[in-house]
This record gives structure tokens, C-alpha cells and sequence, in this order.
């Protein structure tokens, strides 16, 4: 540590010094003038200004020590900071290369790089980049450029180990200035257990799609025999009827209007499963929906029970929407009697029909067109409602609630398959003991009286 008082002590010397020197060399010129040499007059002047001159160089003499004391302490700092930045590269647990870009050898290579390829830090260091990474060398060249240039800071690669094992790693390299030399700062981090589980999770994702593929087309196809099979028992049972009555000289429209009626279902059930898996083939052109309402109305109100009002809310001035008048009327069909079925004891069934802009609707749901103009026509009971549970459900195909015998068809995922073949959309609101609320958004026409398209 320094002493305060050295450079007190340093000046005041040079102080004596320098008046002493001036003195002695003052007095051999007093003598030969013939001037007594110890007059103070004649010694003051030498003293002073010797002392001066020794002040000064005093002063100069502290100001260089201390400017040498201050660098040696900047080059202890900046070895010091050199030393850890070198045994923070060197111990850290990231795999790190520095590379001449140019050549590409590898210039350096700390321990978990060495523990990580296999090779001792002098083998590392004699190789080159191409030797460990599995692209061809041409390839790799292109990518170096890349981080040379910083066009690109992120590389996938694979790289051999030292036991010739091959893994994926994730290269993030930029340049960096390295005892004077323009070298690529390369950390690696390897990714092969991240990869190998996302590739086990997209095909354990693509396994549990295929299951509920074939879950659901079982569900379909047992249905299908389920129905098919009540209607032809039906179709034979009373075909044979007829036969027997007609072998005896009876007639028996009875029993084949009952055929037919069972034909006229299997038929629908076929149309039913057309719509749904959107096959069916059919025009949609633009129409007016008000006059379809209220021809639907009409029929469904002879549907209904006298304990089930009906009330109807069409705004005026409709827009125009493309699509197919017997699809429409399908779904009017479909949704009024699970509507009155869903109010056993009574109610009221309400149907209403506006003109709306899908951004002012509130929440949401699956399916949802983009943004834009509809005509929205909506279906409410105040029946038992539907239960969160069996809500994800209701366009399922042949699913119901509804007693054995009871059920038929495809059930609401029909009319989910004829509304996105109209290219609109469904929306079911309901809650148990409050009633259900379905809304049928079709698409409105911009143009009137735009050309018919297909449906399929």
C-alpha cells in the first residue's frame, strides 16, 4: 500500500536539493567578485529558485509513478476479467466451437464440447467442422456463410460423435473477434430426445385421430344397420302380409302402403347420410328464405300439439341467400319436431328469422364462418334443455336422447352437414330447464340474383 507522507517527503528533498546545488553553485562566483559568500541577499535567490525546480520535478516524478501504478492495475483488472471470461467458456455447460470460417478448422473447444463429441481438447482442435457435421462440405460452406454474414443466427445439423453415433443438434453461431482472429462462435445444443418425443406425439396424435375416425364410422355404420334393419323388417313383414292376403283373394293396401312407407325412410335415411357426409348432389341458388319460413310453418304447425304455441318473427326486407329450397325445408323439419318432442308437457316453439353481421353476435363456438353478412333464422323452445355433458354430442351421427324407437335418423347431424354444404353454420344454446336455442347462419348474397352453384 502506498504511504501518504512519501510524496511529502519526495518534494521536500527535492526542495534541498535542488537550493543546496544552486548554492554550491553560487558561491564560488561570490568569492571571485570578492562578495562575502553568506550574505543573505545574495544566497536567498539561488535557494529559492533551486527549490522551486526541485518542486517541480517532485511533482513530475509522483504524477508518472502514479500514472504506472494505475496502468499495472488496469492490466491486472483486464488479465484477471480475461481469465474468468476464458474459465467461464471453458467450464460451461453449453457446448461451445470456435471456427475459422474460412478454413473450418476448429479453433477451440471447451470441456463439455470434449465430453460431448468424445475427443480429447487437442484431437477437437485439429479437426475440422466438416468432420463431425454430416452435411457435404459444399453444404456446410453455404451455411457458414450464412453465420458469417449474420443473414441467419440458428442452424439444424447432425453431427457425429466420436463413437460414430449421429445427433441432432441445434447450432447458434455469430462472429467473434478470438486472439486476433475473425472466428464463429458456435454454441450446440442437442435436440434428438426433443425430436424423437414430438415425433412420438404426432403419431400417437395421428393413432388417436385414426381411433376416433374408426370410432365414429362404427358408430355410423352400426346405426345405419340398426335402421336399415327396422325398416326392412318392415318392408318384408308386411310385404308377406300382402302376399298372404292376396294368395287368399283379399286385397291389401293397407300392408303396401305401409311398404311404401318404409321405402319412402330408407330413402330419406340415404338422403340423410348424403347430406351429412356432404355427397348429396343438389342446386343452391338465390332465394328468398321468408316464403320458405313461412310454407315451413305452415306444415309444422299441423305437427304440433295443441299444448305447443307457435309464434313467428320474420323481420321484413330479408337478404337474399344461395341455397337449395328442399334442403331448407329439411332442416326446418328436423329442428321443429326435436323441438315439440323436447316439450312433452307443453310450451312454446318460436321461430324468427333477421338479417345480422356475424361480428355483433356474442360468444362463439366450433365452426364459426368469417366475419360478415347472414341471414340468421332461429329455432327456441322452452322445453327440458340440453345438459352440458350431451351438448358435446348433438351433432354426433345417431346420437339421441330420446327413448328406444323413438330416434331415427342421423339426427342433428344432418342438418350440420346440409348447413355447411350451404356454406353456413350452426349454433346450439341450451341449458337444462331453460330451453334450447338453435341458429341457422346463412351466408347473405351480395349481388342479387347471382347464378346457381352445385352442392356436393
Amino acid at each position: 500500500m502506498k504511504n501518504p507522507n512519501h510524496s511529502k517527503i519526495l518534494i521536500l528533498a527535492s526542495f534541498l536539493a535542488g537550493a543546496l546545488f544552486l548554492s554550491l553553485f553560487s558561491i564560488p562566483q561570490k568569492i571571485a567578485l570578492g562578495v562575502d559568500p553568506f550574505v543573505l541577499r545574495g544566497f536567498a535567490v539561488p535557494v529559492l529558485f533551486g527549490g522551486f525546480i526541485g518542486v517541480g520535478l517532485g511533482f513530475a516524478y509522483s504524477s508518472l509513478k502514479q500514472k504506472r501504478i494505475e496502468l499495472e492495475r488496469s492490466h491486472e483488472e483486464l488479465r484477471l476479467s480475461a481469465l474468468q471470461y476464458r474459465s467461464f467458456i471453458e467450464n460451461h455447460h453449453a457446448v461451445m466451437l470456435m471456427i475459422n470460417p474460412n478454413s473450418g478448422d476448429i479453433v477451440y473447444a471447451n470441456l463439455s464440447a470434449c465430453r460431448y463429441y468424445g475427443y480429447n481438447k487437442q484431437a477437437l482442435t485439429s479437426m475440422k467442422i466438416y468432420d463431425i457435421n454430416t452435411l457435404p462440405k459444399d453444404e456446410v460452406t453455404k451455411e457458414i456463410d450464412l453465420a458469417k454474414n449474420q443473414n441467419r443466427g440458428c442452424f439444424l445439423f447432425k453431427h457425429r460423435l466420436a463413437s460414430g453415433e449421429i445427433r441432432d443438434v441445434e447450432v447458434y453461431s455469430g462472429p467473434s473477434d478470438y486472439r486476433g482472429q475473425k472466428l464463429l462462435c458456435s454454441v450446440i445444443h442437442d435436440i434428438t430426445d426433443r425430436l424423437r418425443a414430438e415425433a412420438d406425439k404426432k403419431r400417437l396424435e395421428s393413432e388417436l385421430l385414426q381411433a376416433s375416425k374408426m370410432e365414429a364410422l362404427g358408430t355410423m355404420a352400426g346405426g345405419i344397420a340398426h335402421e336399415f334393419n327396422n325398416i326392412l323388417a318392415a318392408i318384408i313383414g308386411f310385404s308377406e302380409i300382402a302376399l298372404e292376403e292376396a294368395a287368399s283373394g283379399n286385397p291389401a293396401p293397407e300392408q303396401l302402403k305401409r311398404v311404401i312407407s318404409s321405402a319412402v325412410r330408407a330413402r330419406d335415411l340415404v338422403s340423410q347420410i348424403l347430406a351429412f357426409s356432404r355427397q348429396a348432389m343438389f342446386t343452391l341458388g338465390p332465394l328468398e328464405i321468408s316464403p320458405l319460413i313461412s310454407d315451413a310453418v305452415s306444415k309444422i304447425k299441423l305437427k304440433l300439439p295443441e299444448s305447443i304455441s307457435l309464434k313467428l318473427d320474420i323481420q321484413q326486407d330479408l337478404l337474399q341467400v344461395r341455397g337449395n329450397p328442399e334442403q331448407i325445408a329439411r332442416v326446418m323439419h328436423d329442428l321443429a319436431v326435436n323441438a315439440r318432442d323436447a316439450m312433452p308437457g307443453g310450451g312454446v316453439l318460436t321461430i324468427s328469422c333477421r338479417n345480422t353481421n356475424e361480428q355483433t353476435e356474442p360468444g362463439g363456438g366450433p365452426g364459426i364462418s368469417p366475419s360478415g353478412e347472414y341471414v340468421c333464422v332461429q329455432i327456441s323452445d322452452t322445453g327440458q334443455g340440453i345438459s352440458e355433458e350431451v351438448m358435446g354430442h348433438i351433432f354426433d351421427p345417431f346420437f339421441t336422447t330420446k327413448e328406444v324407437g323413438k330416434g331415427s335418423g342421423l339426427g342433428l347431424a344432418s342438418v350440420y352437414g346440409i348447413m355447411k354444404s350451404h356454406g353456413g353454420h350452426i349454433k346450439c344454446e341450451s341449458k337444462p330447464s331453460e330451453g334450447t336455442t338453435i341458429k341457422l347462419y346463412f351466408p347473405a348474397l351480395k349481388t342479387p340474383g347471382a347464378p346457381p352453384a352445385a352442392a356436393g
